[in-house]
């Protein structure tokens, strides 16, 4: 099956992938100027070690009296001895044999396909070791057993007894066409395979949507406003204005015109953002289908980075295929560069997401009026509390300038949070923001807090003595809440999802 994978520089995946890729080195374990154990710390060449346990290969013969004693095969009662080597009543036509180093018995010789195993066995308290020595093991081996030299094994071996090697099969090149790697690129690409440009039509479409519904909006409310927390009073006898401000008759007049709205939205927008901490930068947002499909994709392919650094980690160790590095040809160099790979471009995409998390929720909703608006996204400038900065070490003055210069350039300087605008019985829209109530005003076409103060004289604190009329306190509930501030539990598996 041949795989279709596109290169191209137009994706922000393949540039990262191509980056990575390209620092993909196979580097050594071993110290390059020097030889491991070689000398002591006085200088003086180290002795040979010696081995206490050390797993031999086995011996194949024509027939079983050619083994040597100590690991001669004996057979009781009537069973026989069989190609695999083990002792069985009767042999089975399909026993894999060891002597024939998994190759088919046509290439080989009838001498070599005759062979079967003499017993495994393992030397003990092997002296001078000498693990430089390529035959290190063959001479250990054969001299535990007091024999004579031994012929490899080979295809067309002509000896009655021979050491077994089973020649090592080449590890094919690394292709980028395994099945892991495939998985990796097929979840990262989105130009790759049958979804073929599913993920770029969901983003460029989100994008688009974007764009079109900033266009309409623009030009017929003021979609990014600033909003102040604002004390107002009411009387018992006429509840007057539900938002009193000090410029609310030239607020009512500037938003009569549409040229007029634009205008102060865009001074809204090109004009430095307010420091003052009593206003709030608010910004209408609303749902849209491809938004949510793409922040769907953004957490699904978060989810498949993790699964494939989790299968790469199992199979590492075995537990995948019953093999260490099973997925890469057995060899744990590939293995190691996929992994190497795929956590690098997973740790980079981690990092923009955890820097760019606060705007997340606004990238993937249109921005719209707030008169239409679903959800509201509160910007406030954030309160920096230094004490007694006189006294701060150098050290510490380094670092509160590190923090305010990345904050400047990651866009830090202000806190974010959105909250979504619930409609009331009675078709009073508000949004909650830090325990307190913002009322949608249409004839500013914005929002505001609302207070109630009754205690400026003696006489309004006494007209209450009764308390409120039932329909008082439901709109007053309406207006600012209960009289209790909320405390929000995530549950275990959504706080999971998140992290």
């Amino acid at each position: 099956m041949l795989v279709k994978m596109h290169f191209t520089s137009k994706s922000p995946h393949s540039m990262i992938f191509l980056a990575l890729l390209s620092i993909s080195v196979h580097v050594s374990s071993a110290p390059v100027f020097n030889v491991v154990n070689k000398y002591d710390v006085h200088g003086n060449l180290c002795p040979l070690p010696t081995l206490m346990r050390l797993e031999c290969p086995r011996i194949c013969v024509t027939d079983t009296s050619l083994c040597p004693e100590s690991i001669r095969p004996s057979c009781a009662g009537n069973q026989v001895y069989c190609a695999d080597g083990t002792c069985k009543d009767v042999c089975d036509t399909n026993l894999v044999n060891p002597c024939d180093c998994g190759y088919s018995t046509s290439l080989i010789s009838s001498n070599t396909a005759s062979m079967v195993p003499c017993l495994d066995y393992i030397a003990r308290r092997v002296q001078n070791f000498n693990s430089s020595d390529p035959n290190a093991i063959k001479k250990s081996c054969l001299s535990y057993l007091d024999s004579p030299y031994l012929d490899d094994w080979s295809f067309n071996s002509t000896s009655k007894s021979v050491y077994l090697t089973c020649p090592v099969a080449p590890t094919p090149p690394l292709t980028y066409r395994e099945p892991i790697f495939i998985a990796f690129w097929g979840l990262v690409n989105p130009k790759s395979g049958k979804n073929e440009g599913v993920s770029n039509y969901i983003l460029l479409s989100n994008d688009s949507d974007q764009f079109v519904a900033g266009n309409n909006t623009q030009g017929n409310s003021n979609s990014l406003n600033h909003i102040r927390n604002i004390d107002s009073g009411l009387n018992d006898e006429k509840h007057g204005s539900m938002f009193v401000q000090n410029n609310t008759s030239t607020a009512s007049n500037i938003f009569s015109t549409p040229d007029k709205v634009l205008a102060i939205e865009k001074n809204c927008v090109d004009n430095k953002e307010p420091t003052h901490k009593d206003y709030l930068k608010i910004t209408g947002l609303k749902k849209n289908f491809f938004g949510t499909l793409a922040l769907l994709s953004t957490y699904f392919t978060m989810f498949g980075l993790f699964m494939i650094v989790l299968l790469l980690c199992l199979d590492y160790y075995g537990l995948v295929t019953k093999e260490g590095a099973g997925l890469t040809h057995l060899d744990y160099n590939y293995s190691g560069i996929i992994f190497i790979i795929v956590w690098t471009y997973m740790a980079i995409y981690v990092i923009i997401l955890v820097v760019k998390k606060d705007n997340l929720k606004k990238f993937f909703k249109l921005q719209t009026c707030l008169s239409n608006a679903e959800y509201i996204q509160v910007e406030r400038p954030k309160d920096s509390l230094i004490f007694e900065s006189k006294n701060y070490k150098s050290i510490t003055k380094f670092v509160l300038q590190l923090d305010a210069f990345f904050s400047r350039v990651l866009n830090k300087l202000f806190t974010i949070t959105t909250s979504k605008v619930i409609t009331t019985e009675s078709s009073m829209r508000y949004f909650s923001y830090n325990s307190s109530r913002f009322l949608y005003n249409p004839e500013i076409q914005n929002f505001e807090s609302k207070s109630f103060s009754y205690w400026s004289t003696v006489d309004s604190i006494l007209s209450l003595k009764g308390g409120l009329t039932t329909q008082e306190a439901k709109s007053r509930i309406e207006y600012i809440g209960l009289n209790f501030i909320p405390v929000k539990v995530t549950p275990y598996y959504v706080a999971v999802f998140q992290e």
